[in-house]
């Protein structure tokens, strides 16, 4: 891991930073933002094209 003070560190690094030296304080509402920022986008993609991937998965299928 890099440095808390390093301008460079990773969205790992830094979430695992916030927690401080005792792991219970810090601050929580960031991390968290971040992490609906990057999984809001990946969940309204699953959910506009659901339809087109189930049923070219199951146009494959055996009958």
């Amino acid at each position: 891991m890099q440095n808390s003070g390093d301008s460079r560190a990773t969205g790992v690094a830094s979430t695992c930073d916030a927690g401080g030296q005792s792991g219970h304080a810090g601050d929580h509402p960031r991390p968290f933002a971040g992490l609906t920022i990057a999984v809001v986008p990946v969940m309204l993609v699953y959910a506009a094209f659901q339809r087109q991937v189930q049923s070219r998965l199951t146009a494959g299928q055996l009958t």
